[in-house]
């Protein structure tokens, strides 16, 4: 097997499965850690907690979970007479607690034994999830991180990101104590190595390229609108500085395949907000 420098290795390809739900505690202590306090992901709320616990409970096809003012109403599907009827066999209703009890739950016309037990069920699960992560907050908290350690998706909806390697270590400690956290099922984080080719360094460009157009027109349009503080245009100015700095160090891991994003820069108009991208303007001006 050939070893990471006769491969050439920069970097890597990182995706996940994530559980639906992950202890806070643990990725909070270890990101805290790191210097990563800011990407901690949020903890679930109660209706999250009840939310998730009720359609985990009642999850067959029978069921439908319908969401009210406040709450939700449980029905299952029956066929009487040949068409169809939903009855409803729990009501949950939330007040101002913060804690899961079981006088949120009426049993409705529809209930019998069984409901009794998924209501049990529900009121287990939520307690359990209640002050964890949610999948969609533990996903929302990866992406963050990618960015931070200087990856980008390699698709438009995300899903698969590269990372160079200098943001690799740091990424792998971070995931690492994702994976241990996982409460449902399990957390995978995968990085799968990859080397300097042509094809690679292809992706990588129009990743970057994509990403770079975008910050700059998010930028552009914030800066054009009316009522931007100093302070808040100074902000841009930071931003627009970290995206170039990101730039560099890609063309500084692609080499002369950077040529095809520096001709892409090009057409950016840096002018556009002049005064608050002088710098970004000068310097994608040259590109």
């Amino acid at each position: 097997m050939q070893d990471k420098k006769t491969l050439q290795v920069t970097g890597a390809v990182t995706l996940w499965s994530l559980s639906a739900y992950t202890a806070y505690g643990p990725i909070a202590q270890a990101w805290s850690d790191l210097g990563l306090e800011r990407l901690v992901p949020r903890r679930s709320t109660l209706t999250d907690a009840v939310s998730w616990a009720l359609r985990s409970s009642f999850s067959e096809q029978r069921f439908l979970v319908r969401a009210l003012p406040g709450g939700w109403s449980v029905q299952e599907e029956q066929v009487i007479d040949g068409g169809l009827e939903y009855r409803e066999v729990c009501r949950v209703k939330l007040d101002a607690r913060t804690t899961v009890e079981t006088d949120y739950f009426t049993l409705g016309s529809g209930a019998d034994e069984s409901t009794i037990e998924r209501v049990v069920k529900t009121v287990t699960l939520a307690t359990r999830a209640l002050g964890s992560v949610p999948r969609k907050h533990v996903t929302a908290a990866l992406v963050s991180l990618v960015r931070s350690c200087g990856g980008i998706p390699l698709r438009d909806r995300g899903g698969v990101y590269y990372m160079p390697e200098w943001g690799m270590e740091k990424w792998e400690k971070a995931a690492a104590a994702v994976e241990k956290a996982a409460m449902t099922g399990s957390n995978s984080i995968y990085l799968l190595r990859v080397k300097k080719d042509a094809d690679g360094a292809r992706a990588i460009i129009a990743a970057l390229t994509s990403e770079v157009y975008s910050e700059i027109s998010t930028m552009r349009q914030e800066i054009e609108a009316k009522g931007l503080s100093g302070s808040a245009l100074t902000r841009r100015q930071s931003k627009a500085r970290r995206v170039l700095s990101k730039v560099e160090n890609y063309e500084e891991l692609l080499g002369s395949e950077m040529d095809l994003l520096r001709a892409a820069c090009a057409e950016v108009e840096p002018d556009a907000a002049a005064e608050a991208l002088t710098e970004l303007g000068s310097l994608f001006g040259d590109l």
